[in-house]
């Protein structure tokens, strides 16, 4: 989550998700599935439905997007419109999400 500062007010919070899975096809299930919780949860209307991503602008004016690439997919729900394309950017560049190693074995 997203928030500015000591802001307490929990509809200015930005919610953001990115996850990785094991396959492409696993990632595409996700996706779909997304797409239906996050449709279901945005007051407002589909502004971009493709393959890859879909897009919500809500009647605030927030923006809300589930895209995947490969075995990733991204949610962000209530984006500031204005920062909507900067955030877009740095969720696939800024967030490293490392593969879990194994735990070493105690001797």
């Amino acid at each position: 989550m997203l928030v500015r500062g000591a802001d307490k007010r929990p509809q200015r919070a930005v919610g953001l998700s990115r996850s990785e899975w094991d396959t492409e096809a696993d990632a595409i299930e996700a996706d779909e599935a997304a797409v239906k919780a996050v449709d279901a949860l945005v007051v407002g209307g589909t502004v971009d439905h493709g393959k890859t991503r879909t897009r919500w602008l809500a009647i605030d004016g927030t923006v809300s997007w589930v895209e995947r690439k490969g075995p990733s997919v991204v949610i962000v729900i209530g984006a500031p419109a204005w920062a909507a394309d900067a955030l877009a950017t740095q969720m696939w560049t800024a967030t490293r999400i490392k593969p879990a190693t194994p735990a070493k074995a105690k001797k």
